[in-house]
């Protein structure tokens, strides 16, 4: 399976998480300017999926900073570990 198929399959896989936690998701195409955007309530939260040992840049984080900074937003890297979802806060 190629890499992008194993980031695709993995978005959709915390996607669906998200959602049946009663998040709105919306998968962005081509991932820009993130991979997912959630929202729920007053929340809005930047999702980067990330699979195998790819890793955010140091311009990505920028970027995404000034993003979340703007718009009031959370940004999180979702991670897979185990088989299981792991979401950390960009800071």
């Amino acid at each position: 399976m190629s890499r992008y198929h194993k980031g695709r399959r993995f978005e959709y896989k915390v996607r669906d998480l998200l959602k049946r936690e009663g998040w709105i998701v919306f998968r962005c195409a081509a991932s820009k300017p993130v991979d997912l955007i959630a929202l729920k309530g007053d929340a809005v939260v930047l999702i980067e999926c990330k699979t195998g040992k790819a890793r955010l840049t140091k311009d990505q984080k920028r970027f995404l900073r000034l993003v979340a900074e703007r718009t009031k937003a959370i940004v999180v890297i979702a991670e897979q570990e185990d088989g299981q979802v792991l979401f950390k806060v960009l800071k």
